[in-house]
């Protein structure tokens, strides 16, 4: 094996120790801090809570002040914002 192909399993390694340092450092400061629970009303106007944390998507595809997600109520894909 040459020393590229060691480097790179270095590489990756150390990537996946830091992703999962920085999830463990997420979960320790949700829990902390209660969670960001709000109120989101998706585009047919069902009203839900969901979990909202600036630059962080857990469960929806964020675009801006809108997120892409599943609306529990009306069981279907939609854009939602908070209320």
């Amino acid at each position: 094996m040459g020393t590229q192909y060691l480097t790179l399993i270095l590489l990756v390694g150390l990537l996946a120790v830091v992703v999962v340092l920085a999830v463990r450092a997420m979960a320790t400061w949700r829990a902390q801090s209660g969670g960001a629970e709000v109120a989101v009303r998706c585009r047919e106007g069902h009203v839900f809570t969901t979990d909202w944390i600036p630059g962080v998507s857990f469960r929806a595809v964020r675009l801006g002040n809108v997120r892409y997600q599943y609306c529990p109520i009306g069981k279907h894909w939609t854009f939602v914002t908070r209320v």
